[in-house]
């Protein structure tokens, strides 16, 4: 069952109403807790607590059964399917001398942690599962990293959830799949895939320059961009190279940017004299994913603001509104709102004025744009 956050709004800044609600607006966990932030549940049905700036130590599952983390204990991540999760063990935080003042550190309100951290990977009952730097990768595989001295940079590696070492930690990043089977990596500035036994997939021989020079692989596809010639290649998870996003396309936000993939398109907008023209979705081929009645390929003119694919739709902006178009270029929900999240499971939450975002107050609406729930 899909869970999406409703809180209801507060003066406070601390107390937060741990709200969530199905798909139908229904409402299935409803508690007040002190919290700075929670996130939404992931697709192991946990959800993660921020009690302050600090500190992240309770998990919730999707019967609201909360768990506590031990003293001076954060979590990066909420749990995986095993019920495992990354956190991080500070002994001596509650230490003065543990933080010193940092007028550029802003996530940590002008201090700087240099005590003694910890990375453990753990289980929900609040036993240690094994001792690593690790994060989640999927399909209980993990990412771990261990300090190289003569480079002064973390190689990555990956284990499995028993905390044993799948491939060796030998690459300057790795990142996480939909699938956990096949991950992407640089080793050496070159890219390639590589699956959870560090077999390439797809050969580590691609030169990369930067880390938006490539992307995760999603949907059975991952890109690489060549930063000589502007081009860049497709690739599925067989090490084929299935097509290529021409040189006159580029990324939505940079030049030198892997497009965005999401709902089996790549998003890609031209670039006139340095300034973003009309935006156009690609599939993995190359090829256009809309066309006209005219079978002409359809675009988006410069004007409108896109923000990438979710469910079928297409969130766009047009003259300071939000609205949503379906993957095939049609207006499905014109621009009215102030603000608005990506569809997930067929609800997006949306923010009517910058006076109700400010105030917390939001509704959740359909692929229709009907409201199925609203927490004011």
């Amino acid at each position: 069952m899909e869970l999406f956050s409703f809180p209801k709004p507060s003066a406070s800044t601390e107390m937060k109403n741990l709200g969530f609600i199905d798909g139908t607006g229904e409402i299935v966990i409803d508690q007040t807790i002190y919290c700075r932030h929670f996130d939404e549940f992931n697709a192991n049905g946990y959800c993660r607590i921020k009690m302050s700036d600090l500190v992240t130590n309770i998990i919730v599952d999707h019967d609201g059964q909360i768990f506590d983390l031990p003293e001076n204990f954060s979590c990066n991540e909420a749990p995986d399917s095993f019920g495992l999760f990354s956190a991080i063990h500070r002994p001596d935080r509650k230490l003065n001398s543990a933080w010193v003042a940092d007028p550029n550190e802003q996530s940590r309100q002008g201090f700087r942690y240099i005590g003694r951290t910890n990375h453990y990977v753990m289980r929900l009952d609040q036993t240690v599962a094994f001792e690593r730097n690790a994060s989640a990768l999927g399909n209980g595989f993990y990412k771990w990293a261990v300090f190289d001295p003569d480079t002064k940079r973390h190689r990555y590696g990956i284990i499995d959830h028993t905390g044993q070492i799948t491939a060796a930690p030998k690459y300057e990043s790795i990142e996480r799949s939909d699938t956990g089977q096949a991950f992407s990596v640089v080793k050496g500035r070159k890219f390639g895939v590589i699956d959870a036994f560090g077999n390439e997939i797809v050969e580590i021989r691609h030169p990369v320059t930067w880390p938006w020079d490539y992307s995760s692989t999603y949907d059975g596809v991952a890109a690489v961009l060549n930063s000589s010639t502007a081009r860049c290649q497709v690739f599925d998870l067989k090490g084929d190279v299935v097509g290529e996003i021409p040189a006159s396309f580029r990324g939505y936000y940079s030049d030198w940017q892997v497009p965005s993939y999401s709902d089996g398109m790549f998003c890609v907008v031209e670039r006139v004299n340095g300034k973003r023209g009309r935006t156009y979705f690609l599939k993995p081929d190359g090829s256009p994913a809309m066309r006209s009645g005219w079978g002409r390929q359809k675009y988006f003119p410069a004007d409108i603001e896109i923000s990438g694919a979710a469910d079928g739709m297409i969130a766009f902006k047009k003259g300071g509104l939000w609205g949503y178009f379906d993957t095939a270029g049609a207006l499905v929900i014109p621009p009215k709102y102030h603000s608005v999240s990506g569809f997930r499971s067929g609800l997006s939450r949306v923010f009517d004025s910058s006076e109700d975002e400010e105030a917390g107050q939001f509704r959740y609406i359909d692929l229709k744009g009907d409201t199925i729930a609203q927490n004011y």
